[in-house]
């Protein structure tokens, strides 16, 4: 039987906008927040009792957001 798991993951991010018009609130360095919901669906490994690994849906999260 298939089975859905998921992970909300909430994370920081700033920029700014380097050609906008003098005074242009995007100018500035400002920040944003974000929420990434990741839904792996799978059928339950016998040996571990999982669908996947919570560390490595982590990892794989982080190297997809580091990459540019």
């Amino acid at each position: 039987m298939a089975t859905t798991l998921f992970k909300d993951f909430q994370f920081e991010a700033a920029h700014h906008l380097p050609n906008v018009p003098e005074g242009h609130k995007c100018g500035r360095l400002h920040g944003h927040s974000f929420m990434v919901r990741i839904e792996v669906t799978g059928e339950v490994d016998a040996h571990t009792g999982w669908v996947m690994d919570f560390a490595e849906l982590k990892a794989r999260l982080q190297a997809d957001l580091a990459a540019p």
